[in-house]
């Protein structure tokens, strides 16, 4: 008769590589449909450097761009064992957690179009020793059976590698910046980079206003470094509106633009100026702007005619994170009636 403790050991590794196996196959289908994907991997790791700190914390960000290389550092906090084990696995640690937008759940699998073998470099919390190891997917084989026990292999592979790497000196020094991914690019993941970095000069500012925890973000590329940076000019009210004024300003550009921001209990508004010939200006929110945001930019909203922009945490984005629905052919949703009653309230005060 078989042995009820290896029925249990075999229990845990089926499951194991059954969510190995929906872990590979959602890897799988972001390649196949990469073009709606990869201009979201910069977002996504903006994303989980600002749920690292605490509400009234910041995190400061720095990306490198080499010709067959990213790297994207911040000085978030160091990370939690199930955080790690959640990069591994492939699991979400945002749990029961409303001030995450997101923590290595499933938008961090976007990030694997830059490169399927991603070197992580960190501290553990409470003293628990510096890491770095490889985090890999680069599976071979390609048929089905085949591919998810090499990649059930790799996961296991990582989760050892990440073990024997723990050690009591930091592998970034002393380098502020004590948390790093590195991607190493082919031709795919070099036009993947090319398209996640296309809009930053634009996104990054009005990100930084909507996220009180991104401090300043420096982007280095081709041996020029940007920094990006927001302050806060003044507060006033308009017909009782209060409006905040933000100067908006990169380092390498003369031209700083100013945002005014609206903000009601359940989304913000955001008009942009800039200043040509000592006059202010609406600024052209043109095809490279997102009009929707959910604290980061909804790429995807691109050509939503409104001259502003509407931040809410209250949208019920896609699952893309490339829009918000509002038809459903007959059959109301709450995330539908909810995302058309919060574009309407916006609409109504920005025309005020």
């Amino acid at each position: 008769m078989i042995d009820k403790n290896t029925l249990e050991k075999r229990r845990t590794e089926y499951a194991e590589e059954l969510h190995a196996g929906s872990v590979y196959r959602d890897i799988l289908a972001r390649e196949k449909e990469r073009p709606i994907y990869e201009k979201r991997w910069f977002w996504e790791l903006l994303q989980n450097a600002k749920d690292s700190v605490a509400v009234d914390d910041k995190v400061n960000v720095k990306i490198e761009i080499r010709d067959n290389e990213i790297s994207f550092s911040h000085t978030g906090n160091p990370f939690k064992v199930d955080e790690i084990l959640s990069l591994i696995i492939q699991g979400s640690s945002k749990i029961e957690d409303d001030n995450k937008t997101g923590r290595f759940g499933t938008g961090f699998m976007t990030t694997y179009l830059l490169s399927k073998k991603v070197k992580i470099a960190g501290q553990l919390e409470d003293a628990g020793g510096f890491f770095e190891f490889d985090l890999n997917r680069d599976v071979k084989d390609a048929k089905d059976a085949n591919a998810i026990k090499e990649f059930f292999k790799l996961q296991k592979d990582s989760n050892d590698e990440f073990i024997a790497s723990i050690s009591e000196s930091s592998y970034l020094g002393q380098d502020k910046f004590q948390t790093r991914f590195v991607y190493k690019l082919d031709e795919k993941g070099k036009i993947t980079a090319d398209k996640g970095l296309i809009s930053l000069d634009e996104l990054i500012p009005f990100t930084q206003i909507f996220n009180n925890q991104v401090g300043t973000i420096t982007v280095v590329k081709d041996g020029e470094t940007a920094t990006y940076e927001k302050r806060k000019l003044d507060n006033y009210e308009i017909d009782k509106t209060k409006v905040e004024e933000w100067g908006l300003k990169s380092s390498t550009s003369d031209v700083e633009l100013k945002a005014y921001l609206i903000h009601d209990n359940e989304f913000d508004i955001v008009c942009v100026t800039e200043k040509k010939d000592d006059s202010e200006y609406l600024k052209n929110l043109n095809s490279q702007y997102p009009k929707l945001f959910f604290t980061f930019p909804l790429i995807g909203t691109e050509e939503l005619g409104i001259p502003f922009i509407i931040n809410s945490t209250l949208f019920d984005p896609k699952v893309e994170r490339d829009g918000i629905y509002l038809k459903s052919e007959g059959n109301e949703s709450n995330g539908i009636t909810k995302n058309k009653e919060l574009i309407t309230k916006s609409l109504e005060l920005a025309c005020l």
